[in-house]
């Protein structure tokens, strides 16, 4: 008996660790895809969406941080350079922008905006029921006075956890607004806005 009870140990023991490989296997692959993507986005001077493959990629592998903030300050510096095509005039304050000299900032960078957005989430008593999770993509205008307007989903999961992403967009403290030669203009943004069941 107490052999067998050894073997059964030892098979649950081995049990658990190829549960634990297959999912490292799963984060691995999930975060090589998000790199993979960032990097034909980046390619493509597809910068903004290229920029959101990299924070996807960081939600999966915080631990390399510093590795993709320097990839995503190499993509704000593509930005500045890429050509802007002005369709109004400069001092049009209506016309929106995607790419300027100096992007949007929340307070607090990149790893501050991720931590308000967990932070901020209150998770639809409806999904959690139903078991419904994801990402919900909002894009929405950051305005000269870095007060954030006409918050949308561009990508959504659940109409209750797209009520509530764009809640939490909407409630965002002001951001230190985009500039175009050194005035603050209106710029373009998005963000992904993920629900997780496990937190």
């Amino acid at each position: 008996m107490d052999e067998q009870k050894r073997r059964e140990e030892q098979q649950a023991i081995e049990a658990q660790k190829h549960r634990e490989a297959q999912q490292s296997r799963a984060l691995e692959q999930q975060y090589e895809n998000y790199i993979i993507s960032a990097q034909k986005n980046y390619n493509n001077r597809n910068y903004s969406q290229a920029k959101i493959d990299y924070l996807n990629a960081l939600e999966v592998k915080p631990q390399n941080a510093a590795v993709i903030n320097d990839r995503i300050y190499e993509i704000e510096k593509r930005i500045t350079e890429k050509e802007i095509i002005i369709i109004e005039e400069e001092n049009d304050e209506t016309h929106i922008f995607e790419n300027v000299d100096e992007m949007p900032e929340f307070p607090g960078g990149e790893e501050a905006l991720i931590m308000y957005i967990k932070s901020s989430i209150r998770y639809p008593a409806i999904a959690r029921e139903n078991g419904i999770s994801g990402r919900v993509f909002v894009q929405f205008i950051i305005e000269p006075t870095g007060e954030v307007s006409n918050a949308k989903v561009t990508k959504g999961v659940d109409p209750s956890l797209d009520r509530e992403a764009i809640r939490v967009v909407q409630a965002m403290p002001k951001w230190k607004p985009g500039k175009q030669r050194n005035q603050p203009v209106r710029v373009l943004y998005a963000a992904p806005i993920i629900f997780n069941l496990q937190n």
